[in-house]
């Protein structure tokens, strides 16, 4: 209820770019999934934010820090809020 209709808009937009992505690139696999194939996903490699906790963001360069939220790590720089739909 606290955000703006452009907002709104912005954060569609770059789920329906990030969900096309990762099916392109057959999905996220962490562990042992694999696809019908045999195959297991490879868009884990894309990933800007998630599992690269320490590592320099690529906008302001800020060491990230991972803060859990319900059990998830936020997808976005603590810092700057870069993440990769918005870069």
């Amino acid at each position: 209820g606290e955000l703006t209709n452009d907002e709104i808009q912005h954060l569609y937009d770059a789920t329906q770019s990030v969900l096309t992505d990762a099916l392109a690139f057959g999905g996220t696999t962490f562990e042992s999934f694999v696809d019908t194939d045999g195959a297991a996903g490879n868009f884990s490699d894309r990933l800007s934010v998630f599992g690269r906790e320490g590592e320099p963001c690529p906008r302001c360069e800020s060491t990230r820090e991972v803060r859990i939220v319900k059990g998830f790590p936020p997808a976005y720089c603590t810092n700057c809020g870069w993440n990769r739909a918005n870069k």
